[in-house]
């Protein structure tokens, strides 16, 4: 469960935004007419830069047995370890800075079958632009998030904070339905102990989309990344590596089923072994935006 000061820092936060909205609001009817239509203006222009949505991220079991309520015992170095399947909650609320930056505060909860695990997990505020950089069919987005160390998964790991970066180049081919691109990732984790623990993370995931109809696309990716352990000097040989890595395959769709709501299935298919039923694991991503 989270902590009371867990609670206290978002309910803070919600609550100041909230007071700014109501203020701006107050202001604009309290004033005189020519100052009342500037207020109005601002804030109207807050109100309609400001989005609200919610994402919903299923953490499922192996394809060979849909309905356990396990994910696949591949190994902790990857994001399934046999652990309890879950969902993954996320409120985003999200300004928009420009037609191309935007600024995001995103909790996170995540609950479990047995509710053994519910709570708030690393949650981040987010720096994103849609487009860095854009020539023709090509274009590279980035995005920046920080992670503060105030939940109960980060705190019971010790983590101060954590940084990660990641950076989309994708490319359009012309006269067709195919786009191609590569997502880069960088995390890095600050810690309050010194121990053997990941410090960072480097992810590269060449992916293809073919758009199937206007609101329907498949797609398949491959991620490759490689995670550092520090402080593995004194540890027993064989007990921890330096290095761990990781591979696998991911079909999936998207279903934009209308203008404010997205479904995706997808599948990953482990390739560190042999790819088997017991080792592949659904999931699904779903975003429903709500202002």
């Amino acid at each position: 469960m989270m902590s009371s000061i867990t609670k206290r820092t978002w309910i803070t936060t919600i609550a100041v935004a909230g007071l700014a909205i109501n203020a701006a609001h107050a202001q604009s009817k309290t004033s005189n007419t020519s100052t009342t239509s500037v207020k109005k203006s601002v804030g109207q222009q807050i109100l309609d830069n400001t989005s609200v949505s919610y994402f919903g991220f299923f953490i499922g079991a192996p394809v060979s047995d849909p309905f356990s309520s396990k994910t696949p015992a591949v190994g902790k170095q990857y994001y399934t370890d046999g652990s309890e399947i879950g969902l993954e909650n996320q409120l985003t609320v999200s300004y928009k800075i420009n037609p191309t930056l935007s600024a995001s505060l995103n909790p996170v909860f995540k609950i479990s079958p047995s509710a053994t695990r519910y709570g708030m997990i690393a949650s981040f505020a987010r720096l994103a632009s849609s487009s860095v950089y854009n020539k023709g069919n090509f274009n590279v987005g980035a995005d920046l998030r920080f992670y503060p160390g105030i939940t109960n998964d980060m705190q019971r790991n010790h983590e101060r904070m954590t940084w990660r970066s990641d950076q989309d180049f994708s490319y359009k081919v012309p006269s067709s339905r195919l786009t191609a691109g590569v997502t880069t990732s960088l995390r890095y984790h600050n810690y309050l102990v010194d121990s053997p623990v990941k410090d960072y993370r480097i992810k590269a995931i060449p992916n293809v989309q073919y758009q199937i109809a206007n609101n329907l696309s498949a797609g398949l990716a491959y991620e490759m990344a490689l995670t550092h352990i520090r402080n593995t000097a004194g540890v027993p040989a064989g007990t921890v590596e330096e290095y761990q890595e990781w591979t696998f395959l991911e079909p999936s769709i998207t279903w934009n089923i209308t203008e404010n709501v997205m479904f995706n299935p997808y599948v990953d298919l482990y390739t560190g072994d042999k790819v088997t039923g017991e080792t592949a694991q659904l999931g699904a991503v779903f975003m429903w935006k709500m202002m």
